[in-house]
């Protein structure tokens, strides 16, 4: 078992500089945007979901309504996203990406991507391969993604 210890400590310890080293990167381009992190958040939820209610929004990212209008607000003034009242009821409050919002949203996926493809090419197709089914595993076991699958 004392092996086992030396394994799980040497993987934390790897996933937590790597994660670092990346998320700061990735903050830095992110902030040469102009975006914070919860607005881009933002885009990229709506990029995926398409269209949302406000507290829909608030509901994915975990923070009340309130919170949410304002970061909404400054995408708006930015022209990235625009709000309209559902035609069924008035009462709801919809958020909609906008031609620029997608572009933002798909340059600095791009850049994102291209970034962190720069650490993979060092990889062999195989060596890829294999972390990502690794990862996967992981996900499953951490997150119970089959769990969720299966109730779905």
């Amino acid at each position: 078992m004392p092996n086992d210890m030396t394994h799980i400590d040497k993987i934390q310890a790897l996933t937590f500089a790597i994660g670092k080293k990346m998320q700061t990167e990735l903050l830095e381009q992110m902030q040469a945007s102009g975006l914070t992190p919860p607005q881009f958040y933002i885009l990229k939820i709506l990029d995926h979901y398409g269209a949302s209610r406000a507290t829909q929004l608030a509901e994915k990212m975990y923070v009340k309504p309130s919170a949410i209008t304002v970061m909404i607000d400054r995408l708006i003034d930015h022209g990235l996203v625009e709000r309209y009242h559902d035609d069924n009821d008035r009462r709801v409050v919809i958020i909609e990406l906008t031609k620029k919002g997608k572009a933002t949203v798909e340059e600095a996926m791009a850049a994102r991507n291209e970034h962190i493809a720069k650490y993979f090419s060092h990889l062999e197709l195989q060596e890829r391969e294999d972390l990502l089914r690794l990862f996967e595993k992981l996900e499953t076991i951490i997150c119970g993604t089959q769990e969720k699958k299966e109730k779905n």
